[in-house]
């Protein structure tokens, strides 16, 4: 059984409004590196990779929260698989389905290779290094030929629902396995300390691996953004901690991990052109950006913070609930801005692609959302119920989770 306190946080409630504007903000930073990195090559844009990392962090909290409070229940494993894939499948293989009919139209010849399936059997991250390094076809690409010209449709944002899916598979087993809080916090703990001296290794001993994206892709090596989001949900489910100290440990975590990622950056001798290709970024950076997007987290679970108040801003929030939907449609427009963008390219109405590019993803997501997807989020409560059955826990101890 887990174990139960008497104090739990403050900050653990059935619905956090100010975590879908807190989605919105990530996947807006997305747009910023695919949208406005593809039309304007300023390496500012290339910090919108931070928002991934927003939702490995979230991702994290949210998935080993609602797993730790289901630990008493005998439907653990089928009810968290159930409604996983009620939220997660329909959308993504939808999406596939639309591309393999789209192949048997006349108006375009999809030139499917063996390595474009393994991202619908959401293992694609791992073949994305090869893909770099010439020794098979790059799985970021869906290519087709249309009136004679061969075009791509861009499929690689897709690396890290990959990652989330095999977080699914074996974190699940893991918290069931260890059962304690204190012994689950301290396995992420252990692989927060020990992500960064790997990475460091891996590259030292294959250094070509860097510019191939074999760290900035790899499961394992990511893993501490999604640990770290585990862990804050373990630990606010120990002793209650006073408001003041989960601010004040907020604050520090954000402007301490951004203060030493950016001095680090400022010494480095040379810098590349591709900032997921820096060597300080793909070693202690991808940890410290973690760390800062934890502190934002609980800024933005602390009802009574600016961020929070922020966060909870009506159109943030609706973005936010469809953002697996924005974050799904956003890699194909992406290449039709691509395309686009050698038109535009310095010109002063260049910033009208990204944000028309924007504009239609957000259309198509409310409409999937509205008419496709929320037909299966509305059978979560009836094959999977989380509430109301004869085993769940008194109300004193009734878990507290918001949906992921």
């Amino acid at each position: 059984m887990p174990e139960t306190h008497s104090l739990r946080s403050d900050l653990l409630r059935s619905f956090y409004p100010s975590l879908d504007g807190l989605r919105a903000v990530a996947i807006l930073l997305v747009f910023w590196v695919h949208f406005g990195g593809t039309v304007w090559a300023y390496q500012v844009f290339q910090w919108g990779w931070v928002g991934v990392d927003v939702f490995f962090v979230l991702s994290g909290f949210l998935i080993t929260g609602i797993l730790y409070d289901s630990l008493h229940r005998s439907d653990y494993f089928r009810n968290f698989y159930i409604r996983r894939s009620l939220r997660i499948f329909p959308l993504y293989y939808a999406m596939w389905l639309f591309f393999l009919v789209l192949g048997f139209t006349p108006w375009l010849h999809m030139m499917w290779n063996r390595y474009d399936w393994s991202l619908v059997a959401y293992v694609g991250n791992l073949f994305i290094p090869g893909g770099k390094l010439g020794l098979h076809p790059d799985i970021n690409l869906l290519d087709y030929r249309r009136h004679g010209h061969t075009n791509h449709i861009i499929i690689g944002q897709l690396w890290s629902l990959c990652i989330e899916e095999q977080f699914y598979l074996i974190w699940p087993a893991i918290v069931w396995l260890v059962r304690s809080r204190r012994k689950l916090l301290w396995v992420c703990i252990v692989v927060i300390v020990a992500d960064p001296f790997l990475r460091a290794v891996y590259l030292h001993r294959w250094p070509y691996m860097l510019h191939a994206e074999g760290v900035y892709v790899n499961t394992f090596f990511r893993s501490d953004s999604l640990l770290f989001g585990a862990a804050v949900a373990l630990w606010l489910r120990g002793a209650n901690p006073r408001p003041a100290l989960l601010r004040k440990a907020a604050y520090s975590l954000v402007v301490t991990s951004m203060a030493l990622l950016a001095t680090m950056l400022h010494l480095e001798a040379n810098r590349p052109a591709h900032i997921t290709e820096d060597p300080v970024i793909v070693t202690i950076g991808f940890t410290l950006v973690a760390a800062a997007s934890v502190g934002v987290l609980l800024l933005t679970l602390d009802p009574e913070t600016i961020v929070a108040r922020l966060f909870r801003n009506p159109l943030l929030v609706w973005v936010g609930r469809i953002s697996y939907g924005l974050y799904i449609f956003h890699g194909p427009i992406t290449g039709i801005v691509a395309s686009e963008s050698s038109r535009f390219h310095r010109h002063h109405i260049a910033f009208l692609l990204p944000v028309a590019a924007t504009i239609v993803t957000i259309c198509l997501a409310w409409f999937s959302f509205q008419v496709f997807e929320s037909r299966f989020l509305m059978l979560k409560p009836r094959l999977a119920p989380r509430s109301g059955a004869a085993d769940d826990p008194p109300p004193n101890l009734q878990p507290q989770h918001t949906e992921a």
